[in-house]
């Protein structure tokens, strides 16, 4: 294992500039994941959730590299940061414990982190770790136990995750609800009613991966929701795979994925002379972060942005210094 903390892509990065992915599988379940399929994973093998092997170890020097960083790093994508195991049964050992150390270790290096769960008040032992500049989130698509018991078999209730939500609330945590991918939008426009006085934030997404999700009308969702959420003042951030579908309808997205609101600081200062340093600007759409990658991918060179002298990714930068600080030789 190379790296823990990775940046995402595509959808993905809507949520976060960075995510770290502690555990391999996951217990819930849930009808609509798409992971299984992404990996080309079969369902019954992807319920056999295990911590990554040395993955603390790993994230310790992942985390060093970015220490102080304003990026967020979200916990977790490709699986839940809390599995809840099987009903009847206990958390024991390492799959108890594992993402507490992980916290903690953030912490150490002065980094912030997001978690989304839908582990509900099983989350809630950690919250004596956050700070003010971490957040606490939990996936929301039904508000009716038969309907999340169907679709999502092995995590909490909506009820439990929305205590959890609460108690977070209730202790200062900043939180946030994503919520997709909507199954049923009546649900999800419930959801917004039910929660919003304790929710901090929105997600909101549409439903992926599916051929019914095709039947839907996209566009009065999406104007209802985002209907409900001005009505109550609520920070939310759209994504693009719904907001495709809202051409002419005015809404403000929120930025959530560093602590100040602004672009990532992944450009450090390096003592290094400019020339040896392959100096970039942080795109801060995800068009030009498209166009980085295409250049990249092709060979290409990144340019040097006058007005940020001397600033670089150390990811990328290919001085003795940087190179040193990777590990490299």
């Amino acid at each position: 294992m190379q790296k823990v903390i990775y940046k995402p892509g595509s959808r993905a990065r809507e949520y976060a500039w960075l995510a770290a992915n502690l555990f391999t599988g996951c217990p819930h379940g849930c009808g609509y994941c798409y992971v299984p399929g992404f990996f080309h994973i079969p369902r019954e093998e992807f319920l056999k959730t295990a911590p990554r092997p040395g993955v603390l170890k790993v994230l310790e020097k992942d985390a060093a590299l970015i220490a102080c960083t304003n990026r967020r790093v979200m916990l977790c994508f490709g699986c839940d940061p809390y599995p809840l195991p099987p009903i009847g049964s206990e958390w024991r050992g390492e799959m108890a414990t594992l993402t507490r150390k992980a916290i903690k270790i953030l912490r150490k290096h002065s980094v912030p982190f997001m978690v989304l769960t839908k582990a509900g008040m099983a989350a809630a032992l950690d919250f004596d770790l956050y700070r003010p500049c971490d957040m606490f989130g939990v996936s929301l698509t039904f508000i009716e136990p038969a309907h999340s018991e169907e679709w999502e078999p092995g995590a909490a209730l909506p009820a439990s995750r929305i205590e959890a939500l609460r108690l977070a609330k209730s202790k200062g945590i900043f939180t946030f609800v994503s919520l997709e991918p909507v199954v049923s939008c009546v649900e999800t426009l419930e959801l917004i009613e039910q929660t919003h006085d304790f929710v901090d934030h929105f997600k909101l997404g549409r439903w992926n991966h599916s051929k019914d999700a095709n039947t839907y009308n996209w566009r009065n969702f999406g104007i209802k929701a985002i209907e409900r959420l001005e009505k109550f003042g609520a920070s939310y951030f759209i994504k693009q795979d719904l907001a495709a579908h809202l051409d002419g309808v005015e809404f403000r997205n929120t930025e959530t994925r560093t602590v100040d609101g602004g672009p990532p600081d992944d450009l450090k200062r390096c003592t290094a002379p400019v020339p040896r340093c392959r100096v970039r600007k942080e795109p801060l759409t995800e068009g030009q972060l498209f166009l980085k990658e295409e250049a990249e991918s092709k060979g290409g060179e990144v340019k040097m942005d006058p007005d940020m002298p001397g600033h670089h990714d150390p990811d990328m930068c290919e001085c003795t210094e940087c190179k040193k600080s990777r590990g490299g030789d």
